[in-house]
């Protein structure tokens, strides 16, 4: 409880609107991996990366070196999730490190 992680996630690919995280629980306090004894999967948070700044290029754009530096999007897209783990919550706030801008952020602890 009261623990906070911050993590950085790049999209797999240019154009990307989503990227998903699962998030796994274990009443060991050392698990190593998912697959070990006592793990499960109790949520999945979702990255809301839809924002008119980073768009699949068309065909006459490319995703050229000089393109991925500019100021315009196109680049590699960093973002930064930082999760505060609470007694029976989970809070997160997530941001786009090149624009500054807030990303959606929701867990969802029902669907498996």
């Amino acid at each position: 409880m009261g623990d906070v992680v911050v993590r950085s996630y790049t999209p797999a690919r240019p154009g990307q609107r989503s990227t998903v995280i699962h998030i796994y629980c274990s009443e060991r306090a050392d698990p190593g991996f998912v697959t070990d004894a006592g793990v499960r999967r109790c949520g999945t948070l979702c990255l809301d990366l839809t924002d008119t700044l980073y768009h699949q290029p068309g065909p006459a754009e490319a995703w050229s070196p000089a393109r991925r530096g500019a100021g315009g999007g196109g680049g590699r897209r960093e973002i930064r999730a930082r999760m505060t783990f609470g007694d029976t919550e989970i809070r997160v706030d997530a941001v786009d490190v090149s624009s500054g801008r807030c990303v959606r952020a929701g867990i969802d602890f029902l669907n498996k």
